[in-house]
């Protein structure tokens, strides 16, 4: 059984006995150069080791907080030839331009077997990201903003993919039991605008825009067959809208959608003068808008009631 004890910290020194390098190892590491590694002292005299017995997670803390201490000079922070900030990984690492070229130059193109893909399912399987990664990861992606190109690959990539049912129920009840973050939340506070100013922002989008032939198809087929959960269901408002009507009689009501069944209404027309966007609809002129519901709960004990 191997010694877990078995890890050391050492140091390597110039002429002058002052360090250049603090690294972490076991056995004989300390006088070996690794690929593109800083290379020992010919004089294996300065070769130092800092502390010994150590166990691996030791060993690391140690490293870490002597190049902390020394410095590096890459960072312009001290003495150290270190080109990270030690520890497990390559934190603190700087690549140049022309490394991250050929790394991304080496990668393109790059296929896996399916027998590499299910080994790499198996290594990750159970695998649980700390809160702490997920922060950093969350603060490394905010604000990204992705190229059009790289949208219509994730597209592609994505495209003809079917779910079996197992793996459906194996998605649902992973779900299950656990609270979005998001709950609670107002449409305001999660989007930092309201509603009808998002329906505003998607309707200039939208503007103009012309659907090929096939998408228009597509559309089709995958409405036929389905009911809407609201078919027939006329849902009254949070609001009381106050109308006029072109006889000058003062209309109250909290669903347009009837009454436009009622007086042969446009309903598109009458939500734009609902909220300010257009005049008058067939003499009919809009006056005020009143919110009569201050919580969602309310209203919804209140829903289907008449006003």
């Amino acid at each position: 059984m191997l010694n877990p004890n078995r890890f050391y910290t050492y140091a390597y020194l110039r002429e002058d006995r002052t360090p250049y390098y603090i690294g972490k190892g076991e056995g004989n590491r300390a006088y070996k150069k690794g690929k593109g590694e800083i290379g020992p002292p010919k004089d294996k005299s300065r070769i130092i080791f800092l502390k010994k017995n150590l166990l691996e997670e030791e060993a690391f803390r140690h490293e870490i907080y002597m190049i902390a201490v020394l410095g590096r000079k890459d960072l312009g922070t001290g003495i150290l030839h270190n080109r990270t900030n030690g520890g497990e990984g390559a934190s603190g690492a700087i690549r140049s331009y022309e490394l991250r070229e050929r790394i991304s130059n080496s990668l393109k193109g790059r296929t896996f077997t399916k027998e590499h893909l299910r080994k790499l399912s198996i290594a990750n399987t159970g695998r649980v990201i700390s809160e702490e990664t997920r922060r950093k990861i969350s603060i490394a992606n905010k604000g990204k903003i992705l190229s059009e190109e790289t949208r219509m690959k994730m597209s592609a990539s994505r495209k003809g993919i079917v779910f079996s049912e197992e793996r459906k129920e194996s998605i649902r009840k992973s779900k299950l039991g656990k609270s979005t973050s998001l709950k609670g939340k107002t449409y305001e506070e999660i989007c930092g605008e309201s509603y009808l100013e998002r329906i505003e922002k998607l309707r200039m989008y939208n503007t103009g825009k012309v659907l090929s032939e096939e998408t228009k198809q597509k559309i089709s087929n995958s409405k036929k067959g389905t009911v809407s959960w609201n078919k027939g269901i006329s849902v009254p408002s949070k609001y009381v809208y106050t109308i006029k009507s072109p006889d000058g009689e003062i209309v109250l009501t909290r669903s347009i959608s009837n009454l436009c069944k009622e007086n042969d209404l446009n309903k598109t027309c009458m939500l734009r003068l609902a909220t300010g966007k257009q005049k008058q609809h067939k003499g009919w002129t809009f006056i005020k808008r009143e919110k009569i519901f201050e919580d969602s709960k309310t209203y919804d004990s209140f829903v289907g009631g008449k006003l």
